[in-house]
């Protein structure tokens, strides 16, 4: 029995990018990001805005050394906007919280295709903002899945990531037991600096056509690059989203095993 990817062409479940201001967006600035993407919508099929209310707090350590929480703020008034497939089920969304911008989509196909959509979507809305406010981190993520094709305690991690056998039990690498990986590194690109994560977590749940329940693992892939040692204005976006691209490709493309290679999409 062997590994699959989650779609016929590639293991994508979600991608997600991420925009954090250094502080938060003032109420004037974020009707105006709603308003750019209304703009679009006929285009866009996205809809909303519908309201997102969100609250921060920040955790101080008194000279005893015992935290104290500080009194909560409420942000700015957020909003959301939702692109549904067929059946209702949201397939992509704009979010943001009066001080992060979300974009996330589970309808992926190739890299340059969201770019192109990322433009359409948010990129006047980000452009506004960046006007006034400044970038302090901008990520991306790709969320993977692969599903084993036989019984889940079968399900071997050498035929999915190989070079596992020094870091988990063999009861994990055998796959007769669950188990998560979570590992991080800085890494640079030029005079770029990146912070990488990378999460492996074997799942098991019901897959359609099947009656007992499937192993699957969830491979998370995330690139951050983050202020003041990157610089992350509007007028180096592309080339910082190919950067990230690029950084999260070679990172999913190392740990999986080469055999598999083909089935995303990768060529040898």
């Amino acid at each position: 029995m062997t590994w699959r990817p989650l779609h016929s062409r590639n293991a994508i479940e979600r991608v997600r990018l991420t925009v954090q201001f250094t502080e938060p967006v003032p109420a004037k600035i974020s009707r105006q990001m709603a308003a750019s993407i209304q703009k679009t919508q006929s285009e866009t099929r996205m809809q909303g805005p519908t309201p997102v209310s969100t609250t921060s707090f920040n955790v101080m350590v008194d000279p005893s050394g015992a935290p104290q929480v500080a009194p909560q703020a409420a942000l700015p008034p957020g909003w959301k906007f939702e692109r549904f497939a067929s059946n209702n089920v949201p397939v992509e969304a704009c979010v943001f919280d009066g001080a992060t911008f979300i974009y996330e989509s589970s309808d992926y196909h190739r890299w340059s295709a969201m770019v192109q959509r990322v433009r359409k979507v948010a990129q006047d809305a980000l452009q506004r903002a960046s006007d006034a406010l400044t970038f302090g981190l901008i990520s991306l993520e790709y969320i993977d899945r692969f599903i084993f094709e036989g019984r889940a305690t079968d399900a071997a991690i050498p035929g999915i990531f190989p070079g596992l056998e020094n870091v988990l039990s063999s009861e994990a690498i055998e796959g007769r037991q669950l188990w998560h990986l979570h590992r991080g590194w800085y890494e640079t690109s030029g005079e770029a600096i990146l912070l990488v994560n990378q999460n492996m977590d074997a799942q098991d749940g019901q897959v359609l056509g099947r009656e007992e329940p499937a192993r699957s693992l969830q491979l998370t892939t995330r690139a951050d690059l983050r202020s003041p040692h990157n610089s992350l204005e509007m007028a180096g976006w592309d080339s910082n989203l190919d950067l990230l691209h690029q950084t999260t490709d070679l990172h999913f493309k190392k740990v999986l095993s080469p055999h598999l290679h083909a089935s995303v999409g990768i060529s040898s």
